[in-house]
């Protein structure tokens, strides 16, 4: 993470443990290697200009797969969401596989076809 992202004070003002992980991503010492930290702490301080905390969601969507990596993968996306929960901060990671099937489940009447498809191409 950029320097010029931890001159912005008035931002990390109400979220301190995020202002925490920043300075350690700069640094390079985060411990995350699968997971994008700094993308995603990039993306809380956009939904979050001009919003108090409690008003910002972020959802993260995911090809979830089998394997080491895949197992690292996950097991960075909980800790992330561990630790920026002390911020309040709202982080719902979702795989695409449970997003086709909820669409399955709450879309397939109106749109067949393309969740067909969709479902076709990544289940």
């Amino acid at each position: 993470m950029r320097e010029a992202y931890l001159e912005l004070t008035d931002v990390w003002s109400d979220i301190p443990v995020c202002r925490v992980l920043a300075e350690k991503l700069t640094s390079d010492d985060a411990a995350y290697k699968r997971l994008d930290v700094t993308q995603l702490v990039k993306h809380i301080l956009g939904l979050k200009f001009g919003r108090k905390i409690d008003k910002v969601r972020l959802v993260y969507l995911y090809y979830d797969s089998i394997g080491y990596e895949a197992g690292e993968h996950r097991e960075e996306i909980l800790r992330f969401q561990e630790l920026i929960s002390k911020d309040q901060i709202r982080f719902i990671p979702i795989t695409v596989q449970e997003y086709l099937v909820r669409a399955v489940r709450y879309c397939r009447s109106e749109h067949k076809n393309y969740v067909d498809y969709l479902t076709e191409r990544y289940l």
